[in-house]
């Protein structure tokens, strides 16, 4: 989901700011989507993997699976991961990449694209995401699908009314304060991280009553949201087909008010 700079030093801390979110339930609606293609897929590519928190669920279910991210931080948390879930064996269901998003490329095509967590959202350009599509297009099989989810204006909204977003806990905490250009559908999120040093909690610490030290990370992440006609327009255009829209977490259930809209869609 990411771009070169959005979660660089942050991929420490990631799966921890983000054990909350409904990883099994992507899982879902992916599987859902494939029994809606009539389509099993033997090898499938996770766009924008991250840690691996949707890649590794669904390789331990028996797919292939290529984890791609351009954050080498990331893929090295998600191989540790994946190391830990499977070995080291080679015959392993699970490999890595390091590829930006608009350009990746696997010597074979692939059965099935996905590309969750609000990925494309990062695509600040129409251009951008019209190239990503046109990848995928062209790295797919013949029946293969195209699953992904974006953030929508309503969400972006929702933000802007419940901005800023404090967590205050003993080994991080974080500020997160949001701009929203609704002219553009562009949002800018601003955070700071506050992490905990490693060995901060020592016993010499605690006897000399020392107080604990915090590392400050900041970081910016941008998206854009697009309006549901141009993506349809823009995947119809780049040759798919048998599209199929859902919201917040359920396939045919898109409304104005969807937060996260799913898109599926497949190369004929």
């Amino acid at each position: 989901m990411r771009n070169s700079m959005a979660y660089g030093k942050m991929a420490a801390v990631y799966d921890r700011l983000m054990d909350d979110m409904p990883y099994a339930e992507w899982v879902s609606l992916a599987q859902e989507a494939w029994n809606h293609y009539g389509i099993h897929p033997c090898h499938i590519v996770d766009l924008g993997c991250g840690t691996g928190n949707i890649t590794i669920p669904l390789a331990s279910s028996g797919y292939r699976i290529t984890g791609i991210d351009i954050s080498e931080e990331m893929l090295a948390i998600a191989a540790c991961k994946g190391e830990i879930a499977f070995g080291k064996s080679p015959r392993s269901l699970l490999t890595w990449s390091r590829q930006d998003m608009r350009k990746w490329t696997l010597p074979d095509q692939v059965d099935s694209v996905i590309s969750f967590c609000d990925c494309f959202s990062y695509l600040l350009k129409e251009e951008e995401l019209l190239e990503t599509f046109r990848r995928c297009f062209e790295g797919l099989q013949s029946g293969g699908a195209l699953l992904f989810d974006v953030h929508t204006i309503r969400q972006f909204e929702d933000y802007m009314e419940e901005q800023p977003f404090m967590l205050d806990d003993e080994d991080v905490s974080y500020i997160w304060s949001s701009e929203y250009d609704g002219a553009k559908g562009l949002i800018t999120h601003n955070l700071s991280l506050f992490v905990r040093k490693e060995g901060a909690r020592g016993e010499q610490q605690k006897e000399h009553g020392a107080l604990p030290l915090y590392v400050k990370i900041t970081e910016t992440h941008r998206q854009r949201a697009y309006r549901t006609d141009w993506i349809l327009q823009a995947l119809r255009q780049t040759g798919f087909v048998n599209l199929l829209l859902g919201g917040d977490f359920e396939w045919g259930s898109y409304s104005e008010e969807t937060r996260r809209l799913f898109v599926a869609a497949q190369k004929p």
